[in-house]
């Protein structure tokens, strides 16, 4: 079940949070200092004899009274606003309640509705809808509404030489809610746009601080700087590359001048700098704005040139892995016809033993270059690593029938010393294809004129990082 949380309206935190921008107080701060000119402005024409017709025509002595009254309160609200005691609805909702009971006051003692007083009330009315919430709002309007009308019912029950007038008091009445609705609207629309701006401001510091950090952590180094050669970001890499601090503000020439000097010649020529013989940093310079008319910073790039040769030197390898793929396909169509031949011809009856042993060395050298071919071809496939738990013992063993069947060795040629129980985890098909190649390595530029074994293979544990490891 959810728990509920109802505000009243009359708290100061309904409808709105004091970090909303509505909740600023120097609105109200405004709405004070006119409260104190006008209720000064009051009593000095009250006991200057200023007051003009019909102020205070009805009844003197009860216009000066308020006058003074609403100015001591003035005082009071400058006072309150700024030691921010009590809280921001409390002081708003409860000084407007007495604007608008002071303005019905010095409307009565004027002679009502006909004083022109009313225009006061439009204008609490129009405060309240800029500061305070909605409920709050209507809430004012609607009492200084009755008040308007109260005050005409006194004039009809007492049948006062002032006639009561509701035509005029209804009309001020819908004249008072159509003002609050208006400035209601006003406000909260200004309100959405602040906020819309506030959390638009708050993503660009967000992403300004991305941007930041993105730059920070490139490899290759990057400065801005402006037409002047003055310079506004430079990254960790930049200084890196260049062994300077690289300081915002500081000029280029003096932190880093063969960039400077760069960059000069950038600027009268639009060209990109040459990297000279030797040179280990390329520069790369361009600007951030596409707007000629508007030019804004200028980017200088640093990048590693070893970095770019050794990625062009790969490129070539790929290249050339490409061009050996490419030839080993070749070779291996008229190889697969050589060894046609020569089985053809090993099949005839009645050959000469010359011819024979011609047969043999053909299919001999066939099999060698197929499986050159293949190991080529092979090499250039990207094949997924599969590790997969070895017995070494019975591995090495059918390993060791494989490789002296393959090269017609005895199986005296090859010595195995493996430890018992040993086991590794490994693709068998990479550890296959590295024993192969180191064996056939051995066998290559082994002594055959000594005695067996010509190769031996031992694996056991190493010491002390407990790995296996295979001679």
């Amino acid at each position: 079940m959810n728990n509920t949380t109802v505000t009243s309206p009359f708290s100061d935190t309904a409808d709105y949070s004091v970090e909303d921008p509505s909740l600023s107080w120097q609105p109200l701060a405004y709405f004070n200092l006119f409260r104190l000119l006008l209720s000064g402005a009051l009593v000095l024409m009250a006991n200057w004899g200023l007051l003009l017709k019909p102020l205070g025509s009805f009844n003197p002595n009860l216009f000066v009274t308020a006058a003074g009254i609403y100015l001591v309160v003035a005082v009071v609200a400058v006072v309150t606003q700024w030691f921010r005691r009590p809280g921001f609805l409390t002081q708003a909702v409860g000084f407007l309640f007495i604007d608008l009971t002071v303005t019905l006051v010095l409307m009565h003692s004027s002679g009502g509705t006909g004083s022109g007083l009313g225009i006061l009330l439009m204008v609490y009315v129009a405060a309240a809808g800029l500061l305070l919430p909605r409920e709050l709002t209507l809430l004012l309007t609607a009492l200084a509404t009755l008040g308007l009308f109260a005050e005409q019912a006194r004039w009809w029950l007492t049948d006062a030489v002032i006639p009561a007038d509701f035509t005029r008091a209804g009309l001020l009445g819908i004249g008072l809610f159509a003002t609050a609705a208006i400035a209601y609207e006003l406000a909260r629309r200004s309100r959405v746009n602040a906020k819309l701006a506030a959390d638009r401001g708050e993503e660009l510091k967000n992403l300004a601080r991305l941007n930041e950090e993105i730059i920070q952590r490139m490899q290759t180094g990057v400065i801005a700087v402006t037409r002047e050669g003055t310079i506004q970001l430079a990254n960790k890499a930049a200084r890196d590359y260049t062994s300077s601090a690289l300081a915002a503000g500081t000029l280029l020439l003096d932190c880093a001048p063969t960039v400077a000097s760069q960059y000069e010649r950038w600027v009268q020529t639009q060209t990109q700098p040459p990297l000279k013989a030797g040179e280990k940093i390329r520069t790369n310079i361009g600007e951030s704005s596409a707007d000629e008319k508007k030019p804004g910073s200028t980017l200088i790039f640093l990048e590693d040139a070893s970095a770019a040769a050794q990625q062009a030197q790969l490129m070539k390898m790929a290249s050339l892995g490409t061009l050996t793929a490419s030839i080993a396909h070749e070779i291996r169509n008229p190889l697969a016809a050589i060894s046609t031949a020569g089985e053809l011809l090993r099949e005839t009856d009645n050959l000469p033993e010359q011819t024979v042993a011609l047969t043999e060395i053909i299919d001999r050298h066939g099999s060698r270059l197929n499986r050159i071919v293949e190991e080529i071809l092979e090499m250039g496939k990207i094949k997924p690593f599969d590790p997969q738990t070895v017995a070494l013992g019975d591995w090495f063993s059918q390993f060791t029938q494989d490789f002296c069947l393959t090269h017609g060795l005895d199986q005296e040629a090859l010595a195995l010393e493996v430890a018992p129980g040993l086991t590794i985890t490994f693709d068998t098909n990479q550890l296959h294809q590295v024993v192969w190649n180191i064996a056939e390595n051995a066998l290559q530029h082994c002594n055959r004129a000594h005695p067996f074994p010509w190769i031996s293979i031992t694996a056991d544990y190493g010491y002390p990082t407990n790995q296996v490891v295979i001679n």
